[in-house]
């Protein structure tokens, strides 16, 4: 196959988001937007690819508006535009996405990518995906969504079966499908039973660490040179340490390591999740020396029956089955943005931050 338009690829920015409601967490995440910008330009690329979720909402201030289009249009300037579809946190307002008025061009504006913003249909990005003009032409397909070969855990809305279409019919020149939505960068390949053609299927993963489940879940961004696909290094520039204080094996010594390891460290404070049980709760005081090097979060876990299975407690896990929570609210709750903010707190890492936002948006 001869060579295509190189790219960078990435998705679930996040900007907006203030992680653990800290700003210097939330400048991170902005930050990180800028260093992958210069990276695509120091690589040369022709493209930088958002594969969704650029923003944490869909009503972004107009402040990190400008900052997007700031560094777009450095990009641009510097021989690299930026492309992408909108994920579901920053999905189309009346059919209008925040994302495109950022500055971000439409994936499905160049010949070699098909890209479909995300709908809480998935119908539609389906039928998309199998009767788009760009069939004929793209190498690139650009999705945010679930799909069942790479996330065994697919919520309906977000579920795209890519895996019964007949891709190869479809898409004749396809490389590969790049994913948004899950943030780990889960990665596989599609192949032709009848031709034993194979294209890559993958995860871009999240650009940087936007819950705790985030953590050691970056293992670099997608490159495409043109002719192969593959992983490149980027730093978040600040480190997240899980500290476990439920277990006999974790003593003293390890937090006494992380003092004497960034006591003198004058970059960016790091951040330190902290996780015990009712059980081990005065080992709590082991960590008081921590405060003062970065930021700390404590999480109580709890044993499952007798079992050595430990989950956070929260509404989130106890309840444990995202389909049936989505059709009790349907049905109890007709107010879609009421229902909508109940959803995201259920599911998200920070409840309080959800609550804030609807009571800044709609209550005041």
């Amino acid at each position: 196959m001869p060579s295509s338009p190189s790219f960078l690829a990435i998705s679930d920015v996040h900007i907006g988001l203030n992680l653990y409601n800290q700003p210097e967490l939330g400048a991170d995440l902005r930050r990180l937007f800028s260093e992958a910008c210069k990276l695509a330009v120091a690589q040369r690329v022709d493209y930088l690819v958002i594969a969704g979720d650029l923003f944490d909402s869909n009503k972004p201030t107009p402040d990190l508006i400008r900052f997007v289009r700031s560094e777009i249009e450095e990009a641009r300037l510097a021989g690299v535009r930026v492309i992408g579809i909108a994920g579901d946190h920053d999905k189309p307002i009346n059919t209008e996405s925040w994302t495109k008025i950022s500055g971000v061009a439409s994936a499905d504006s160049v010949m070699q990518f098909a890209g479909r913003d995300y709908s809480d249909n998935p119908l539609e990005v389906m039928n998309y995906i199998q009767s788009t003009p760009r069939r004929k032409t793209a190498e690139w397909i650009v999705l945010h969504g679930q799909v069942p070969a790479l996330w065994n855990f697919c919520e309906e809305r977000k579920k795209l079966d890519v895996g019964s279409l007949p891709i190869f019919e479809l898409y004749p020149n396809l490389r590969g499908i790049i994913l948004g939505d899950i943030h780990k960068p889960y990665e596989g390949k599609i192949t032709d039973p009848s031709t034993g053609k194979t294209a890559y299927i993958g995860y871009c993963g999240s650009l940087g660490v936007t819950s705790s489940s985030d953590i050691g879940g970056q293992i670099g961004l997608l490159y495409f040179d043109g002719q192969k696909l593959q992983r490149i290094p980027f730093s978040l520039g600040r480190e997240f340490i899980k500290i476990d204080l439920t277990t006999s094996a974790t003593r003293g010594f390890e937090v006494n390591y992380y003092i004497e390891r960034f006591k003198k460290d004058k970059g960016r404070r790091p951040v330190f999740l902290v996780e015990y049980s009712a059980s081990t709760k005065d080992r709590l005081a082991e960590i008081k020396p921590l405060y003062p090097l970065g930021f700390v979060r404590t999480t109580q876990l709890r044993s499952k029956d007798a079992g050595d299975t430990r989950q956070a407690v929260s509404i989130r896990n106890e309840l444990n089955n995202h389909e049936r929570i989505g059709a009790v609210l349907k049905d109890m709750v007709p107010d879609v943005e009421v229902r909508q903010m109940l959803t995201e707190a259920l599911h998200t890492e920070d409840p309080k931050l959800v609550l804030d936002k609807f009571r800044q948006e709609y209550l005041t």
